[in-house]
Parts: structure tokens; C-alpha cells; sequence
């Protein structure tokens, strides 16, 4: 009976030893990603139907996604900037995306495209095109707050691409994407 106690007790320090820390964990293995749904948005940038996994700041992506981008951050940043937030007087409660949004329209589009973005100062905001196969279409490492236009006819795309992008600040990363349809 005592050297099964033994075993249990140094199974369970074993396991609680190895813990892994959340902010150090690889990328996810190198699935397949899929550009499916897009969330259908008016020339006036009103949302019409939502896809729920477009214009968020808490992706969680392949390595392959990440290689889209240079250094790495820290993405386990949320109390971070829960903390932040309380510090300026906002609820704890709020979520992280909230100080940091992005969202390109209309959506689809013939190649014209708005692409409005707002984050705190002092947050660099990168950002890929990309297609399906992950060529690099469009690219910027320093997006500018406000509305933004963007003229991408010469690529004469037909299809659905995806912007993805990253807000820094503090070496932290809050990683998202947005799928974009391009109609002729």
C-alpha cells in the first residue's frame, strides 16, 4: 500500500512539475486552415451578417499564420489589459478587443475597399493579404488609426483572400483576421 502512496504522490509532482506555461505553448500543429464565411458588410460599414470568427483580436493561429509576420509577442496578454483598463477607470469586465478594432467594407467588394482601424497609442498595428495558398498579396507593419482606402483592383482577384493582422503594444500581440470577398 505504501509504494502505491509513493507512486501516486510522485505522479502527481511529476505532473504538476511539467505544467506547462500557458504564454509558452507552440503554436497549434499545421492544420489546414480554411477561408469559409465572410461577414457581409455595407458600403456605410454596417454589419449585415456576421461571421462570428472575422474582425476578432483572439485567434489562435497555425504556425503557418504566424510565419505571415516577423518576431513573436507574448498572446497571453489578457490581464495585462484588463489591468490597463482598470487603471484609466474601465470594468475589468470588458473584454481586451474592445480597445482595439479593425474591419474592412463592403464586404464583398469589386476591389475598392475601407479599412477603419482604432487602437490606444503607442500600438503598432501589422497587417498581410493574403490567398488561399498563403501568398502574400498586400502587405503593411505600420497601419495608421482611422478610415483608410485602398485601391486593389490590380490584383484582379476573384475570390475570397484574408487580411491578417496584429495589434503590439508592451510586446504583447492581440492576433486576428478578416475574410474579404473580391467580386469582379
Amino acid at each position: 500500500m505504501n509504494k502505491y502512496l509513493t507512486a501516486i504522490t510522485a505522479a502527481a509532482l511529476l505532473l504538476l512539475a511539467c505544467k506547462k506555461d500557458p504564454s509558452k505553448e507552440a503554436l497549434p500543429a499545421d492544420k489546414p486552415v480554411y477561408f469559409t464565411g465572410i461577414t457581409y458588410i455595407t458600403e456605410n460599414a454596417q454589419i449585415l451578417i456576421e461571421d462570428t470568427t472575422d474582425w476578432r483580436t483572439d485567434d489562435v493561429w497555425t504556425e503557418k499564420e504566424a510565419n505571415l509576420f516577423g518576431k513573436k509577442y507574448n498572446t497571453n496578454c489578457l490581464a495585462d489589459h484588463i489591468n490597463e483598463k482598470e487603471k484609466v477607470g474601465q470594468s475589468a469586465n470588458e473584454t481586451a478587443d474592445l480597445r482595439n478594432f479593425i474591419i474592412a467594407y463592403p464586404n464583398p467588394n469589386q476591389g475598392i475597399l475601407a479599412l477603419n482601424a482604432d487602437y490606444p497609442d503607442s500600438t503598432q498595428v501589422e497587417l498581410r493579404l493574403v490567398d488561399k495558398k498563403f501568398k502574400i498579396l498586400f502587405s503593411l507593419d505600420s497601419l495608421p488609426k482611422g478610415q483608410i482606402i485602398f485601391d486593389l483592383t490590380y490584383l484582379n482577384l476573384n475570390d475570397t483572400v484574408r487580411f491578417y493582422y496584429r495589434f503590439i503594444k508592451n510586446n504583447c500581440e492581440q492576433r486576428g483576421h478578416g475574410d474579404i470577398l473580391f467580386q469582379k
